[in-house]
């Protein structure tokens, strides 16, 4: 034919002839002979200079030999148009030892058993041809859908179902969110606003509803953030005991210094049960800004656990310190991450400073500019702010008034959110306890800023 559907690769001529006489001379497939198995090589290269567009597909049906000659030779035929980029295999047409098309043919009624036999055999390759085709087409354009729903969809929906109910242990942040569900989070707001605070705290409630939660840490080592969890603990212990504000609640900065004397039997409580507790959380004082051997690590300890950790990076700039083009440095971590995150179900939470042109400003993604390209990287961003009413000037006056609020009333203003709507929660925060408390009527805030007050009552604290 002028447009064969493939090329049958047959041992002798003999062959060739024996499928002619049984299918007649109007066929869609062009015949070949290699004129015996110690022609293969020769077959091989007659094909290509045939068919040098490798366009048409090959399928050789070589004699069922007892010392398996034609099936060797066939396979190695077969191997050399592979590598040489043609769709091929190799088919048995007679599936009988010993017995070649000729010798059917002589058969009583052999005609009619030699075309049942080759066209058995010409359905077995147009299926391996399918197949191939398919295998090809995938590698190029993917699975498709029909694929995904069938292979992959109620697999990735089994998942998810371990994130469904996990909580980030803040009550509105919850409310908002529903379920802590992985992805790369990226946690920006002003020097010594409270990131690392807020992040060590969101680990450790998260560690205690079960997670395993890492801290790998860049900046402050692990006594300061140890310290903070010690403070933060000793503060809640003592108001627990007291109906008053505290007014000299222990530091982390007192506890580094040993200065913790007047706290010392609520010191050596917390200390103790902070020894007894068994929490899956981890902090990792780092010194290496490689994200590539970091990655490793945590492949390594993805593949041990049944459920993939929750991983704080404090902080991001850091990371990306160890050359002169920070900003697209900061785009290759993020891509790793995010890559690295899809694959194993991880879930980030990345420290981010900000564009000091906008410290006077409402956050916004104009803050993370320097940053790299942020908010096309991560599923979620927060901002840490001040939280000011909309009659007050963010200036740096009034920045500076409100960082000596006790506590401090903190704006989280989601800038973008993957999984959901973007929203706004306020907290309390108590920065000599290294405490993030949630405003529960976030909605009232205004009138109780307004007043003014360097303190707050008990009665405000159960509002809010």
């Amino acid at each position: 034919p002028t447009n064969p559907k493939f090329i049958l690769a047959v041992e002798g001529a003999i062959n060739g002839a024996s499928i002619l006489q049984a299918l007649g001379t109007d066929l869609d497939f062009a015949i070949i002979a290699a004129n015996g198995v110690g022609n293969k090589n020769l077959l091989v290269s007659k094909i290509c200079d045939l068919l040098p567009q490798k366009n048409i597909p090959v399928a050789i049906a070589f004699d069922f030999d007892s010392n398996n000659t034609g099936q060797n030779a066939a396979e190695k035929a077969a191997e050399s148009l592979i590598k040489a980029g043609y769709t091929t295999c190799t088919i048995n047409i007679t599936k009988t030892e010993g017995i070649d098309l000729n010798d059917v043919l002589r058969q009583n009624n052999g005609e009619h058993y030699l075309y049942t036999m080759i066209q058995s055999a010409i359905k077995t390759a147009q299926d391996e041809f399918d197949r191939i085709a398919a295998e090809e087409t995938k590698k190029l354009f993917g699975e498709t859908s029909n694929d995904y729903f069938s292979n992959q969809f109620q697999l990735s929906l089994e998942k998810r179902k371990k994130f469904a109910d996990r909580k980030s242990g803040f009550d509105n942040l919850d409310d908002e969110i529903g379920a802590f569900l992985p992805g790369v989070y990226i946690l920006g707001g002003l020097p010594a606003l409270g990131k690392t605070t807020f992040a060590l705290q969101l680990l450790e409630q998260l560690a205690r509803n079960g997670e395993h939660c890492i801290f790998c840490s860049y900046e402050m080592g692990k006594d300061e953030l140890y310290s903070k969890r010690i403070a933060r603990a000793v503060y809640l212990l003592e108001s627990l005991n007291s109906s008053k504000i505290i007014d000299n609640p222990l530091t982390s900065t007192q506890i580094l210094r040993s200065k913790f004397y007047d706290h010392k039997d609520t010191f050596d409580k917390v200390l103790e049960s902070l020894k007894q507790e068994n929490i899956p959380f981890y902090i990792w004082e780092l010194e290496e800004v490689d994200i590539d051997k970091l990655l490793a690590h945590l492949e390594k300890i993805c593949n041990r656990l049944e459920k993939p950790p929750v991983i704080c990076i404090d902080y991001l700039q850091i990371l990306a310190c160890n050359t002169e083009k920070t900003k697209s440095t900061i785009d290759d971590i993020l891509r790793k991450l995010k890559n690295f995150q899809r694959k194993t179900n991880t879930t980030f939470i990345v420290i981010s400073s900000l564009n000091r042109l906008n410290y006077n400003t409402d956050i916004s993604f104009e803050a993370f500019k320097e940053s790299g390209n942020i908010e096309y990287s991560a599923d979620v961003i927060w901002g840490l702010q001040l939280l000011f009413d909309d009659k007050v000037e963010r200036t740096r006056r009034e920045i500076e008034k409100a960082k000596r609020e006790n506590p401090r009333h903190i704006q989280l203003k989601c800038l973008k959110n993957r999984f959901g709507s973007n929203f706004d929660i306020g907290f309390f925060y108590y920065p000599a306890s290294d405490f993030f408390k949630p405003m529960l009527e976030y909605g009232t805030f205004t009138d109780h800023y307004n007043s003014n007050s360097d303190t707050e009552s008990d009665d405000d604290d159960e509002k809010y």
